[in-house]
């Protein structure tokens, strides 16, 4: 299934109001979030693509070979690693967050979202 289709799928089979774990303020966190992952995001691709232009220059290795690659399951597992850490720091502020709440109150409580 292409990935658009089972996107649409998953959107059609949601059924009831979507909960809303955010307050107005939590926004600013997210969006701070996302906007240091597209600006790394933009750096990797300039950073990729450079190396793919010289590695095809230099050493006549092509793109279509490199996309070819298959990674060993130990590199797998290495990368299954650095995945899992650079979740965490990247969640670090909110995990944070939900820890406090959950110390004081017991867990956040899911609000209806406004436009539910």
């Amino acid at each position: 299934m292409e990935k658009l289709a089972a996107v649409k799928c998953s959107v059609a089979a949601e059924a009831g109001p979507r909960s809303d774990f955010l307050w107005p303020s939590d926004t600013d966190t997210v969006l701070s979030i996302v906007m240091a992952l597209a600006g790394e995001v933009a750096t990797l691709y300039e950073r990729v693509d450079t190396i793919e232009r010289v590695v095809e220059q230099e050493l006549g290795l092509s793109r279509e070979k490199l996309d070819a690659f298959v990674a060993s399951s130990a590199a797998q597992a290495e990368r299954g690693q650095w995945h899992d850490a650079f979740v965490a720091r990247l969640m670090r502020r909110l995990t944070q967050e939900v820890a406090i709440l959950q110390a004081k109150d017991g867990p956040p409580i899911p609000r209806k979202s406004a436009g539910d």
